[in-house]
């Protein structure tokens, strides 16, 4: 987690603290005091936060009374806590007893609040129900148990999980429920009827960069036009790395709604796999795994090459769910975008020999050219899968999965409530 966050969700803890502590109507003074502790230049928790993030820390503020207001919850009585406090306890809960290994995975919340009355009682319920576990059944049916424990204090309103995105200046404030929380007519409202468009991977490998020119990702949109009262949505998938400093390092999904909207966040892997092989088929290894990638300062063998050739020309006319991969005019391009050398071979070729002299991307040193050229191979091999999918006639169940996933709402994820733009 970048400092930045964590001042941002510690910002947040204050204002939701303070603001309940007052029933909700700050005096002048009372609301000078919270902007000092924030951001005071010397003593704040965030000195230096932009004028979009004071103005995204009331607008959390909106939306957290909407969501109280419309659910009837009184305003006094709560504690907040970031990592310690209610947050820590339930988080080390999941962790030690319900095999939760990626905490994000199971619930994504930022700040916690529970009713000071409660929280012993709440405490007291999780040791008393939720066991050492020894076997990985009993650690399953700790994380339902853990999950339901939740859900029936958040229903009482003792308990709010909060998950924190950023409002942005043109959006409205707005909440957002994870789906054990919903009612059958919000999950109803909410259910997306999802098209592919935009398939893109560019294989235009610039000389005068060390990179793909255009895309170091490979990317699509899933689009809901909207009807039958269903909100309109396009959401960006790509297909990246996140790092960028390691040669061999493992890329991810992540989704991003088109607009003002902040990113869902990076789709669970293991329910990815777990869908793929419930398919009978089988996702593709990390770069750091695959018996067609040599280690790091090894050389990239003709079997090797050949390998990806094929998996391109295979690609090269294919469809997902109608739509065609745009791969850019694949060929080496040099200055001026200038083409040298034309197909995918000829990019392979001059990509694979940048990586073999440990060359680094111009336009950012820090980035080595194995790391684009890697992940752009593992998305070779996700554009194949996606296929595979198709074919099956599963496409519109894994696009589901997906969005699901990078939302962090599939099942035997915890409860949350989402704080977000609109």
């Amino acid at each position: 987690m970048s400092a930045a966050t964590e001042k941002q969700e510690k910002t947040s803890r204050l204002f939701f603290q303070r603001y309940l502590d007052a029933n909700g109507s700050w005096t002048q003074f009372q609301q000078d005091e919270v902007e000092r502790l924030a951001f005071d230049k010397v003593s704040g928790i965030y000195p230096n936060a932009p004028r979009k993030w004071k103005e995204n820390f009331y607008k959390q503020l909106t939306a957290l009374a909407s969501f109280m207001s419309t659910w009837g919850i009184p305003q006094s009585g709560w504690v907040w806590s970031r990592g310690d406090g209610m947050m820590g306890f339930l988080n080390n809960i999941a962790v030690q007893k319900c095999g939760v290994s990626t905490l994000d995975n199971w619930n994504p919340m930022d700040i916690v609040g529970v009713k000071r009355s409660a929280e012993m009682t709440i405490r007291n319920a999780c040791n008393a129900m939720i066991v050492t576990p020894t076997t990985d059944a009993q650690k399953i049916a700790n994380k339902d148990i853990l999950n339901e424990i939740m859900i029936e204090n958040i229903d009482e309103k003792k308990l709010m999980p909060i998950s924190l995105k950023f409002i942005d200046l043109n959006e409205r404030p707005g909440y957002e429920l994870s789906p054990e929380l919903q009612t059958q007519r919000i999950k109803e409202a909410s259910r997306h009827h999802f098209n592919v468009r935009d398939v893109t991977c560019d294989l235009k490998w610039d000389t005068t960069n060390n990179q793909w020119k255009d895309n170091q990702e490979i990317s699509w949109k899933m689009v809901d036009d909207g009807a039958g009262g269903r909100r309109g949505i396009s959401i960006k998938i790509q297909g990246r790395t996140f790092g960028a400093r390691a040669r061999r390092e493992n890329p991810q999904h992540e989704g991003t709604p088109e607009g003002a909207g902040a990113k869902l966040g990076k789709a669970a892997i293991t329910e990815l796999r777990a869908f793929v092989t419930g398919l009978g088929l089988t996702a593709p290894q990390t770069p750091s795994q695959h018996p067609q990638i040599p280690a790091a300062g090894d050389t990239w063998t003709d079997g090797m090459k050949n390998y990806w050739i094929l998996l391109y020309n295979s690609l090269a006319s294919a469809s997902i769910d109608g739509a065609p991969i745009n791969f850019k005019s694949p060929g080496v391009y040099g200055e001026s975008m200038t083409p040298t050398k034309t197909g995918f071979a000829a990019a392979l070729d001059a990509a694979c020999k940048a990586d073999e002299d440990d060359l680094y991307v111009i336009s950012d040193p820090k980035v080595p050219v194995g790391n684009r050229l890697c992940a752009k191979l593992w998305g070779l091999e996700w554009l194949d899968l996606y296929r595979q999918i198709d074919n099956k006639g599963k496409w519109d169940a894994f696009m589901h999965i997906m969005y699901h996933s990078c939302k962090k709402e599939l099942p035997g994820m915890g409860p949350f409530i989402k704080i977000a733009g609109r």
